[in-house]
């Protein structure tokens, strides 16, 4: 199979690059031969809608510039990705300048007696291309993605291709802020490199597949709207990237709610209190189970167990950066009451505990 990925953000170092990547790396050990483009690196004129390009027979546009060599790619792919960010709820300039230059496929309209509607005529070497699109925003707004993907829809359909999946992927801050070794977010970085290995393996992408790359990263609307102040604030503090990454990691509400969001119901206990002091934060909080079902909330009285310890070496316990026995010994992490609840934690927050 052959891959037409084109990506549509500025930033290399983003969210939206490191998808991609992933996407592309699963297709190319299946066995596809994947064009990876990067439009913002190309020398790419807007469109002037002269339509001098639906004269003659080969749509021949009289722009010379790199997307002549763009556009005989698309025409004999077997299948087209598109990444880009969400920019204020579209898709890039970079993008949209892409498909504006595509214009030249379309030699005219018929009458699809199937569909009964009007259709476009199209030149591709390749028709009935595979189409994918992965589209990354910050936030966690219902909406953000709503004009981008009727946009893809209505291209798609316009120009012939099989929409296989339209990937959502928001709260993209926090891929640097929980860290790739973050359970959570291993698995929805291990989701786009399956969806490229199935695109090019199957021909198409498998509906829990997707899901698990759309995947929330924080636990409710209010944590997310709660963490992302902190976030925000720093940044317009100008603290530097990694001050910012390390203050809203360390923040005891996103450890927590990271807890919550690997909780396997099915290894815990019925029922569980754990009350977390955190020390440098002078915050207390507590994770309950009830019922096989968690959340993180204000808790008032005597718990099943106690931790005592600080955000940092929680964090780090958590993404198994430290021995966790040392720093018991060490009393960065002190337990009080039910201690088999912390020997179990493994087991039922697929945290990195010994």
């Amino acid at each position: 199979m052959k891959i037409l990925a084109v990506r549509g953000n500025p930033r290399k170092t983003g969210v939206c690059q490191r998808l991609g990547d992933l996407f592309i790396e699963g297709a190319r050990e299946a066995g596809a031969d994947v064009w990876d483009v990067d439009l913002s690196s190309l020398d790419i004129a807007p469109c002037m809608g002269c339509f001098s390009c639906s004269a003659g027979d080969k749509g021949t546009c009289v722009l010379k510039d790199d997307m002549e060599g763009l556009r005989k790619k698309l025409s004999t792919a077997d299948a087209l990705l598109c990444i880009s960010p969400v920019y204020f709820y579209a898709m890039s300039a970079q993008m949209k300048i892409f498909w504006d230059r595509c214009f030249p496929f379309i030699r005219g309209y018929d009458f699809d007696s199937a569909k009964e509607r009007v259709v476009n005529e199209t030149n591709f070497e390749v028709k009935n291309k595979k189409f994918v699109t992965i589209s990354v925003a910050s936030g966690r707004l219902k909406g953000s993605f709503e004009a981008m993907s009727h946009t893809y829809g209505v291209i798609s359909d316009a120009m012939g291709f099989e929409y296989i999946a339209d990937i959502r992927r928001g709260e993209s801050p926090y891929f640097g802020i929980l860290g790739e070794r973050a359970v959570r977010v291993r698995k929805i970085l291990e989701a786009y490199k399956e969806a490229g290995l199935q695109l090019a393996s199957m021909g198409r992408i498998s509906p829990q597949v997707v899901s698990t790359a759309e995947l929330q990263l924080t636990e409710s609307d209010e944590a997310f709207a709660a963490n992302s102040k902190i976030f925000w604030q720093l940044h317009r503090n100008k603290k530097i990237p990694q001050e910012i990454s390390d203050c809203v990691r360390y923040d005891p509400r996103i450890l927590l709610d990271e807890m919550c969001r690997n909780f396997i119901p099915s290894r815990a206990p019925e029922k569980a209190s754990i009350k977390f002091v955190f020390t440098d934060k002078n915050i207390s909080r507590a994770i309950v189970i009830d019922s096989r079902k968690c959340k993180v909330c204000d808790f008032h009285g005597v718990a099943d167990l106690t931790v005592i310890t600080d955000s940092k070496s929680w964090c780090d316990m958590m993404a198994e950066r430290r021995d966790v026995l040392k720093m018991i010994s060490q009393k960065r992490i002190i337990l009080e009451g039910d201690k088999r609840l912390f020997a179990g934690m493994k087991r039922f927050f697929g945290i990195g505990m010994a």
